[in-house]
């Protein structure tokens, strides 16, 4: 999800504040909570509701968890038929997302190319009720590295062009799709696009936590629909949402969603998954334990006591202690003020850590590069003109 605009919102209420309201829906008790929540409102702020539900990718979840408990009349007409509207459209959007998944599956199947769908495209399938619930803004899908070129040709032979090429993924888009969107929440007419991953990783003050290896792991094929891929083991998928999370909290791109795909995963995990998950994380437990104390928090689900145990003492305690006391809406674009780089070094495990990640927020790797290449042309010419004054000079 880019970075979105950002309303203005005037009067006693920030965006954090409405933002912390309108997740607490989840778990509104009564409908006197939401009204005493929202007496003071005006359109402005039914409007910044409304924006922070799009923000956090959960209006058509919302509209099911509100309709099935029938709070509806506490709500302004425009603001109901703005949450019925985002799962209707929703759902017009994932049945678009699973066809093209459908049609990249075959034609990858056809050539013996091994897919993992992730993200979204595992979970609409394999753990939510309702694929509509959850928003998809991309498919996200890992290869092989060495099946690169071929899924390139496939794609760019099946209508789609590379929007951007990174190293650890190259995006594709429709050639015929137009990428201008409505941006008023869930759409069909939203752009969307292809992420085809060669390594999954997130970096934290400079240093990269790569998991690549580890989701290939006990990958096994799988039906996606009606058409095969490769499916990933549940801790290895719960181990990248929890690292997908953590990346996001980082960079202030929370989003409710992440939390709530986290607890759906992690509440069927067997006892042996959560096993395997805990011999895989090695240095990496203070990362994938960053978004566990917000799940808890927001959700009220909770890993096994063993495993918050094992994760929360390899986790450094200035890191716990600062996620204690913020809300997601503190790691989100609400946040107009992104983390301070004092605070993102908590995530550092130790000194020597802590020193490379300041001499990296100080002088990024290419400033470095950019150095040592001038350093290295200054020491060439001054040996060329060193040279040219020895010949005039025997002259």
């Amino acid at each position: 999800m880019t970075r979105p605009y950002i309303p203005n919102v005037k009067g006693d209420s920030s965006l954090q504040e409405i933002s912390e309201i309108v997740v607490s829906w989840f778990h509104a008790s009564s409908p006197e909570v939401i009204t005493s929540q929202t007496k003071k409102w005006r359109r402005q702020h039914w409007n910044a509701a409304c924006w922070n539900i799009w923000l956090h990718g959960i209006g058509p979840l919302l509209y099911g968890c509100l309709s099935k408990g029938q709070i509806l009349n506490v709500f302004p007409d425009f603001f109901w038929d703005y949450l019925a509207d985002q799962y209707r459209l929703n759902s017009q959007r994932i049945l678009m997302l699973k066809t093209e998944l459908s049609k990249i599956l075959r034609m990858a199947d056809n050539e013996s190319i091994e897919i993992v769908p992730l993200k979204g495209s595992i979970l609409i399938y394999h753990y939510y009720k309702e694929p509509a619930l959850r928003p998809m803004s991309d498919l996200d899908l890992l290869i092989h590295p060495s099946d690169s070129k071929k899924l390139d040709e496939l794609l760019l032979d099946s209508g789609y062009k590379i929007l951007e090429a990174m190293k650890r993924h190259r995006v594709y888009v429709p050639s015929n799709k137009s990428r201008k969107g409505v941006y008023q929440g869930e759409h069909p007419d939203n752009p969307w696009q292809i992420e085809v991953h060669t390594e999954i990783y997130e970096s934290f003050c400079g240093k990269q936590c790569n998991i690549t290896d580890r989701l290939w792991d006990g990958c096994r094929s799988g039906m996606f629909g009606k058409e095969q891929g490769m499916l990933m083991r549940p801790a290895n998928l719960l181990t990248h949402l929890l690292l997908h999370a953590s990346g996001h909290i980082y960079i202030n791109a929370s989003r409710f969603m992440h939390l709530y795909d986290i607890s759906l995963v992690g509440s069927r995990l067997t006892a042996g998954e959560w096993e395997h998950l805990t011999r895989i994380i090695a240095s990496e437990s203070h990362i994938l334990y960053t978004p566990l104390p917000l799940v808890k928090k927001y959700i009220g689900w909770a890993a096994p006591s063993g495993i918050m145990e094992k994760l929360a003492l390899e986790t450094p305690s200035r890191l716990k202690t600062f996620l204690k006391g913020k809300t997601i809406s503190y790691f989100s674009y609400c946040n107009i003020f992104p983390i301070w780089p004092s605070d993102k070094l908590r995530w550092c495990e130790n000194s020597y850590s802590f020193i490379c990640s300041m001499f990296r927020m100080l002088a990024p790797p290419q400033i470095w590069h950019n150095f040592l290449w001038l350093l290295r042309m200054i020491l060439g010419l001054s040996r060329y003109f060193s040279f040219s004054i020895h010949l005039i000079r025997r002259k």
